[in-house]
């Protein structure tokens, strides 16, 4: 298993996304958004991919540095696209990916990790729990859905 940082449009990162997409459209009911345009900000997009090169799971890293008041002052990227096909769960490979995040995220002095989950992802809240996200208060186009969960970490733990 490897992780490795590629372009946003990268084939692979793009359907990654698009089957993450497809999973929440399934869960929460709605119709997927696909093929989204790279957001502003973008610190850098991440895939798992297995020892034949067979992509299994993706993150991205945005920088939101400012945008929203509950952030603070501090420089802070939020966590997207968590995702990691299903065949593959349930082996601890998300962690490949968010340790990976958490060490970019440091390394680029971030001094916070900001997420948002859903209440039909328990297995994702629980990831996220047990790395030791703390709530935070609801912010951005997610804060309209009750279902939303919204997650802080200080990146000086890590």
């Amino acid at each position: 298993m490897q992780v490795q940082e590629v372009s946003w449009d990268d084939a692979r990162a793009v359907a990654l996304r698009n089957e993450q997409a497809a999973d929440l459209g399934a869960r929460y009911g709605f119709e997927p958004s696909l093929n989204e345009p790279q957001p502003d900000g973008l610190v850098c997009m991440l895939i798992l991919v297995d020892d034949q090169g067979e992509p299994i799971g993706c993150v991205a890293l945005v920088d939101q540095t400012g945008v929203e008041s509950v952030f603070g002052p501090e420089r802070t990227v939020e966590m997207r696209k968590v995702f990691v096909r299903p065949p593959f769960r349930k082996q601890g490979l998300s962690y490949l990916l968010i340790d990976e995040a958490h060490r970019i995220a440091k390394a680029r002095d971030f001094q916070q990790i900001v997420l948002v989950t859903g209440v039909e992802q328990p297995e994702a809240v629980a990831v996220y729990k047990r790395r030791g996200y703390q709530d935070l208060p609801a912010y951005g186009f997610n804060a309209q859905f009750e279902t939303s969960l919204f997650y802080v970490m200080r990146t000086d733990g890590l």
